[in-house]
């Protein structure tokens, strides 16, 4: 692709207005997006700021224009402005199918986020400078894009992987009682316990890492985040109460339980959850929970307006949950 060796900082700084100094930084969009390439620059002495972006395209052709959006030809693309009081957002596409990038600029206002468009597309079509580059741009779709190991690297909360643990192969607990209060002490028993049901269902690309005192197998196009939880104190009874919890008692694997169902549209993020009782009571303490948290694939950056997530693994929930109670609590008679 014509400019794909340039990063953003760099072809920035093609559009940066005469005798002024540019302080440039990351761009953070949403603690749910893996921006392709993004950078920023504060214009010293004044109060603006100029952005150019690159994410992955696959999912806006699903994405209507938003209400107000205009357009216009610069250097032979389709340029999509919105424009609001406080900034000027000018969007256009290049490239197609998995490599496809949606590109964008903003600035204060429509007239210079114009200019700043026409001279970073002509930087983009040219041959870039051979310093400074920095070689940050396009990682492909299922290549880490951040310098952490192990799969830490596919999970982000809150714009963030602090707190995130990579999974440590701990001493096989056994099952029953002792595997509850074993993972209880250690989530790194849940996913000892857990992997081969969750990678047989959910593709053997997922990899676990611990957070919270919980387990989680990341998928590595974030469209997936399966957390499961094995726990001796608490009872299943004690958790999704409120109504919008849309709690709907079952039975799994001979065993009582209730599903549960979480729509968070303001983060693009759908919960569909297990909760089974080890026993026969879910009021007695003691539960296995398989959550499943399904969102739009990394690169989708605007999380209120996206297109509609893949569903199709929600059903896969309750057999997981079958299969690990089948595994470790076999139902007596």
């Amino acid at each position: 692709m014509a400019g794909s060796e340039w990063d953003a900082c760099t072809a920035l700084r093609t559009a940066q207005p005469p005798n002024s100094t540019l302080s440039f930084g990351a761009i953070a969009i949403s603690p749910y997006v893996d921006t392709v390439d993004g950078c920023t620059a504060t214009l010293t002495g004044e109060v603006r700021q100029l952005e150019f972006a690159s994410m992955y395209d696959t999912m806006y052709a699903a994405v209507p224009p938003p209400n107000g959006a205009t357009y216009t030809q610069i250097d032979n693309h389709q340029i999509q402005i919105n424009s609001s009081e406080w900034d000027c957002k000018m969007s256009w596409s290049e490239g197609s199918g998995p490599t496809a990038v949606l590109r964008s600029v903003r600035d204060n206002t429509c007239p210079n986020a114009t200019q700043a468009t026409t001279q970073i597309l002509a930087a983009l079509h040219s041959t870039p400078p051979t310093a400074p580059v920095t070689t940050l741009s396009f990682f492909a779709p299922d290549e880490p894009d951040e310098s952490i190991l192990g799969a830490c690297v596919d999970w982000n909360n809150q714009g963030t992987t602090d707190g995130c643990l990579n999974y440590l192969p701990p001493t096989p607990p056994g099952s029953g009682q002792a595997l509850l209060s074993a993972a209880e002490a250690d989530p790194n028993v849940t996913c000892l316990a857990s992997q081969d049901a969750v990678r047989t269902l959910f593709g053997p690309e997922l990899r676990p890492i611990v957070f919270g005192g919980f387990c989680h197998f990341l998928a590595p196009d974030h469209t997936a985040d399966i957390q499961i939880a094995f726990n001796a104190s608490f009872a299943p009874d004690q958790y999704n109460l409120r109504q919008e919890d849309h709690r709907n008692p079952i039975t799994v694997a001979e065993h009582p339980a209730f599903t549960a169902h979480h729509v968070y549209g303001s983060l693009g993020l759908m919960e569909w959850e297990v909760y089974a009782s080890p026993g026969k009571d879910t009021s007695q303490p003691g539960y296995l929970s398989v959550d499943a948290r399904l969102m739009p694939p990394r690169g989708v950056a605007i999380m209120s307006d996206h297109p509609p997530i893949d569903t199709s693994r929600s059903n896969l929930v309750v057999p997981l949950a079958d299969a690990l109670l089948r595994r470790y609590f076999p139902a007596t008679s």
